[in-house]
């Protein structure tokens, strides 16, 4: 699965929508940027990086939900309220994280496959 750099996505599950404004960073230089500098993300919104198989929160002002997801979009692993000041371990069949506002992926669950359409 690959998206253009910093094209807006919305992501659904189960034939629903979850995110309705998911921003690609896809080169190499979005990808280094991620979140810094943003402002905390409100529902709806997120950031879709990839490839990516771990991220870090340094320097960052918010926390987030990391989902971490395969090739397909399925999901292999959450992590939930990851503050600033932490990094996650590799993430072994990680092909893609999606970061959005902390608490806005309790309803997914690892194994939930997760489509996305331009927005």
């Amino acid at each position: 699965m690959q998206f253009p750099d910093g094209i807006r996505l919305r992501v659904m599950a189960g034939g629903q929508e979850i995110y309705s404004g998911v921003r690609v960073a896809s080169s190499f230089l979005s990808r280094l940027r991620g979140l810094l500098g943003h402002a905390p993300l409100e529902d709806g919104e997120g950031l879709l990086i990839i490839p990516c198989d771990a991220i870090h929160m340094f320097f960052m002002t918010f926390a987030i939900d990391a989902v971490f997801m395969d090739e397909t979009g399925r999901v292999v692993r959450i992590y939930r309220n990851l503050r600033p000041w932490r990094i996650t371990p590799v993430v072994p069949g990680a092909w893609m994280v999606l970061e959005v506002k902390a608490g806005s992926a309790d309803d997914l669950s690892e194994g939930d496959v997760l489509s996305f359409e331009r927005g």
